[in-house]
């Protein structure tokens, strides 16, 4: 019997194929699916919470419908009064790890009070604050350890309601262990900042430690603790912010954009370190840094740029030009418009003055009529090339007047001086027997520094880390 043999045509087909196949099986990187990613680490963890538990917190949430009213305070109690067990599953149905009764309380059918349903996350998370705060950052961390993002986020933002000392720590820990590219993502950034913000505007000093432990931190992390840092508004967060600069281009970009709305919110006064590290980029080469650090200067209205700054008048980059005469519009309090040499006119006018009348007005302020003192502030406060030299005396003079009227007016002028050598005086005005002249001491340390504290001298000093 005879073989038919293949037209030529496929014999030269199944050869290809049969080679292509050799092929194949011998080069491994067209076999192995190697172009698929490698799977990624161990998957996100989901905790149990203890069984009973979650019954019980399941029937605390769930009064019937007929219930006349819902007493939120009282069911949040209720809750807390379950133990650490219930804290678990609080923080689990919070972030949606464990279902929350369907039914009302010891039934298979009857509704749930619609207010209690509404009120939901409310009851919750206030069982969750009655528990002690430590134990909340324990559960919190443990629970948020190996928990999927959307997961740390809620758990973040239970932190940031969190009144002890390692909440911020511990935020800060979650955050580092984010991907880098979620820092790019708005819905990972604001509720971390948010959580950050809240321990900071309950206690400004978290902020130093904020600088030591962000020292080798990631651009991200580091931007994420400048955001929250710009949302409180205050002398003690605005220094932190500005001892950031000098890592990372984007960082020192986000920094100066934060200093500068921090500043436009009103007058705050820095200490100089602060200032002349915002100044050294003043001329720096990169120019969207340069421009965002002469707004920021003009923003804070440090006068000690103004020959940088007219320098820049004076060069080709018509942003920076703009930005330059902006900044010193602030400084000055008037406009002069964008030619430099108007602007060395009134820069060499400020110095005549400093030669020609500024000790006669220095003296002024030392004058038995309040009349006198406020003329006196005036002039001094009117020259913007005087204002450290004329806080210092203002300072020296509120510290022996006697006097209502001339107390006010020079505290009025030492907030338009903007100079922190004043701010040991101001604080101790907090202990004078004049219960008015305490209320303005108090209400020009808040235009300065930001900070709402009571009138109490200790509390100032602390904060702003004035020895006594």
């Amino acid at each position: 019997m005879t073989r038919r043999r293949l037209p030529l045509p496929w014999t030269i087909v199944l050869c290809l194929c049969s080679a292509s196949g050799l092929v194949l099986l011998g080069v491994p990187w067209l076999t192995d699916n190697s172009s698929v990613e490698p799977p990624p680490g161990p998957a996100p963890q989901r905790l149990e919470v203890e069984p009973n538990a979650l019954r019980a917190v399941q029937a605390a949430l769930a009064p019937p419908a007929s219930a006349k009213s819902v007493d939120e305070a009282a069911l949040a109690a209720r809750i807390a009064k379950l133990g650490d067990p219930a804290l678990d599953v609080c923080l689990a149905m919070l972030c949606g790890e464990v279902e929350p009764p369907e039914f009302a309380e010891g039934t298979l059918d009857l509704p749930i009070h619609p207010l209690a349903i509404e009120r939901r996350e409310q009851i919750l998370r206030a069982a969750i604050a009655r528990f002690p705060a430590a134990r909340r950052v324990t559960a919190v961390a443990h629970r948020a350890e190996q928990a999927p993002l959307d997961v740390q986020l809620v758990l973040i933002g239970v932190l940031g309601e969190t009144q002890h000392p390692t909440a911020l720590r511990t935020i800060l820990e979650l955050a580092e262990g984010f991907d880098p590219l979620h820092f790019e993502r708005d819905f990972v950034v604001r509720p971390v900042e948010t959580a950050l913000s809240k321990q900071l505007a309950r206690e400004p000093q978290l902020a130093i430690e904020l600088r030591s432990r962000l020292k080798n931190a990631e651009p991200g992390v580091a931007m994420l603790a400048v955001g929250a840092a710009a949302l409180v508004r205050s002398k003690t967060t605005a220094e932190f912010v500005a001892s950031m600069l000098g890592r990372d281009e984007r960082v020192d970009l986000s920094v100066l954009r934060a200093l500068e709305r921090m500043a436009r919110g009103g007058r705050l006064v820095l200490e100089d370190d602060a200032l002349e590290r915002v100044r050294r980029v003043v001329t720096s080469p990169d120019p969207r840094l340069q421009r965002a650090a002469i707004d920021c200067i003009g923003a804070l209205g440090d006068e000690l740029c103004t020959d940088d700054l007219i320098g820049v008048l004076g060069g080709e980059d018509a942003l920076l030009r703009n930005a330059a005469q902006r900044a010193l519009t602030g400084i000055a309090g008037v406009d002069l418009g964008p030619l430099p040499e108007h602007w060395a006119r009134w820069r060499d006018e400020e110095f005549a003055w400093i030669e020609e009348q500024m000790d006669a007005a220095l003296e002024e302020l030392e004058a038995p009529a309040p009349a006198s003192v406020a003329a006196a502030v005036r002039d001094l406060s009117a020259h913007a090339l005087v204002r450290p030299k004329a806080a210092a005396a203002m300072a020296d003079a509120l510290l022996r007047t006697q006097d209502e009227i001339a107390a006010r007016v020079l505290l009025e002028g030492l907030v338009d001086c903007r100079a922190p050598v004043a701010l040991p005086v101001i604080v101790a005005e907090l202990e004078s027997e004049s219960e008015e002249r305490a209320t303005r001491a108090r209400a020009a340390l808040h235009a300065l520094t930001g900070l709402d504290l009571p009138a109490d001298r200790r509390a100032w000093e602390d904060a702003l880390g004035l020895a006594r």
